[in-house]
């Protein structure tokens, strides 16, 4: 996939509009479009919008926002506002706080004109916090001088992780909150490594692929050996969801490709329940590679001698290419995470199977879960063949439950209950009980006379995240 598709002179005129629109808005520019200036090439005004920054950063507001240039110019404009308010073109990254490797640091810095960041702070101790429960980190970069960030996702204590960072959470601070400080700090790391790059390959000391346009994305590994149906924890999903659109939101064509490595078979059910949050052109860039096809799809991207040994390189980083990634190895339980988490291991079990429901014509199947408020139902279902059976979801309050037979109710007898009625030919989502009850779900293949329909399912019920102590 090449980094700067060609462009219409259709396209051309919406920079070009946009261009003009950021001009006008902002007289001088904001610090960091007078900054990323320095990478000029050629004679200014007369270089390609891949090659011109100023144009090269519209072009990717626009891509982020599918050519609709008001939504790409509402989306510069909350993106300029948002580095203002969190003074992030002043702020220093390097040393990083996380594992940083592949680049002398203190170099990095003095090329981008960058104070040295102060250490032993509370960034520092909220990624050590975060250590023992998630690997992550930077390692050298791609064919075209791209950064590459690995995340080691199937080997994360989710449970562990969550509670560290409501321990770590300032009064009134979320820990979700917690999580964008570190977010926010990968992100400038992110950036000021592509930067540098950038003025590395301007220089001749970089060899890479990089003449078709600026270096301005990161490639992203992430390794989902060890994932199990029993990590798809609401909580932890949560927090990974809303930490996407938060990255989305003021982050435009950050990414350049996204390989899923090392993929169990259930990978797709997971993938489901999170691409929603993914705008539609990074969709596009989601590469799912099963395990004995990770190394091949990694050589695609990444030299040999820039990926790390664990993933079939010939790097051999002191410490490990990402400090504390031992993909053999799932990460430790903290006790008191495990014991806190032990009802909702209980109920979505890595046991989850896929099942194959046939629906006879005039048929229904139901499905009967006894919920307390905060507990949840998460299913997929599709029908093999494509066509289509009534989906309804009923939930009915515990008072009124203990008046039901579930082996014999009907749906009919559950109307007043009715939450949502539809007619797909599959489905993704997930229920959270407000109150104590029971939820329903019927699958019906009434409405055919002659016609049976086959479903595959996968449903679990998980228990909400445990307060605060």
């Amino acid at each position: 996939m090449p980094r700067y598709p060609a462009l219409t002179p259709a396209q051309e005129k919406k920079v070009t509009e946009l261009v003009s629109l950021l001009e006008k808005t902002y007289n001088p520019l904001p610090p960091h479009l007078q900054s990323i200036q320095q990478f000029m090439t050629g004679d200014g005004a007369d270089t390609s919008t891949p090659l011109n920054p100023i144009r090269e950063y519209c072009y990717c507001f626009l891509i982020s926002r599918e050519w609709n240039l008001h939504e790409a110019f509402e989306m510069l404009q909350l993106a300029v506002d948002y580095r203002g308010q969190n003074q992030l073109d002043t702020r220093a990254e390097f040393p990083s706080a996380l594992s940083c490797k592949g680049w002398d640091q203190d170099e990095v810095r003095r090329a981008l004109g960058k104070e040295a960041r102060s250490t032993d702070q509370r960034l520092d101790r909220l990624c050590a916090g975060i250590a023992p429960f998630f690997s992550y980190g930077f390692h050298k970069w791609d064919k075209f001088g791209q950064p590459v960030l690995y995340m080691a996702v199937g080997s994360i204590d989710e449970a562990g992780l969550l509670k560290k960072l409501r321990q770590m959470a300032n009064v009134g601070q979320s820990g979700e909150a917690v999580m964008w400080e570190v977010v926010q700090h990968s992100l400038g790391i992110d950036e000021q490594l592509q930067y540098y790059q950038q003025l590395q390959y301007n220089a001749g000391a970089l060899k890479v692929d990089a003449a078709d346009g600026l270096i301005r994305s990161t490639t992203l590994v992430i390794d989902l050996k060890g994932l199990t149906y029993k990590m798809l924890w609401k909580p932890a999903l949560d927090l990974f969801m809303n930490t996407l659109r938060e990255i989305f939101k003021y982050y435009s064509q950050c990414v350049y490709q996204i390989l899923i490595v090392n993929s169990p078979a259930m990978v797709m059910f997971a993938y489901k329940i999170v691409r929603g949050v993914l705008p539609p052109g990074v969709q596009q860039k989601v590469h799912i590679v099963n395990a004995q096809d990770t190394n091949a799809a990694i050589r695609k991207f990444i030299d040999e001698v820039n990926i790390p040994d664990v993933f079939g390189g010939t790097c051999h980083c002191p410490g490990g290419c990402i400090e504390g990634y031992d993909p053999a190895h799932r990460r430790r339980k903290d006790k008191e995470s495990v014991s806190s988490t032990s009802e909702a291991a209980s109920n979505d079990a890595t046991g989850v199977a896929t099942e194959d429901i046939s629906l006879k014509a005039g048929q229904q199947h139901k499905r009967v879960f006894s919920l307390n408020a905060g507990e949840s139902v998460v299913w997929e279902f599709v029908s093999s063949d494509g066509t289509d059976v009534t989906f309804v979801k009923c939930f009915v309050p515990e008072k009124a439950a203990k008046e039901m037979n579930w082996e014999r109710v009907s749906v009919s007898k559950l109307e007043m209950y009715v939450v949502s009625r539809e007619n797909p030919s599959e489905g993704s989502d997930e229920y959270t009980a407000t109150a104590n009850g029971v939820l329903v779900l019927v699958w019906d293949n009434k409405k055919s006379w002659f016609t049976a329909k086959h479903l595959q399912m996968k449903l679990f019920k998980q228990a909400p995240e445990q307060s605060s102590p």
